[in-house]
């Protein structure tokens, strides 16, 4: 979580603009997507190891959990009219992401 509010942490009003207003060339999207892939592929290898986690299904958790963060940070970070720090953000999707794979 914090690294992807890093990401989004500079420029933000630039990083709105990028991805949503401005077209995307198809081989971009297609690395964002094998990125995304590989990622959803990692985190589901770290959810089945870890004793905490109770999701019936850890590869959808894995892309639910990517998804989420990827849209939560983008949505809050980028939003102009918010200010919710970066500690802040970070902690309340944790606790969200959290709470989805421990209940």
């Amino acid at each position: 979580v914090r690294a992807m509010v890093g990401l989004h942490r500079h420029d933000r009003r630039l990083h709105r603009v990028l991805f949503e207003e401005s077209p995307r060339p198809p081989e971009q999207l297609a690395r964002l997507h094998r990125l995304e892939g590989d990622l959803t592929r990692f985190v589901a290898g770290l959810l089945a190891a870890h004793p905490d986690v109770t999701v019936p299904d850890v590869d959808l958790a894995a892309r639910f959990v990517v998804v989420t963060i990827e849209s939560l940070v983008h949505r809050v970070a980028t939003d102009p009219a918010g200010s919710v720090d970066d500690d802040g953000l970070t902690a309340e999707i944790v606790r969200v992401v959290t709470a989805y794979l421990t209940s």
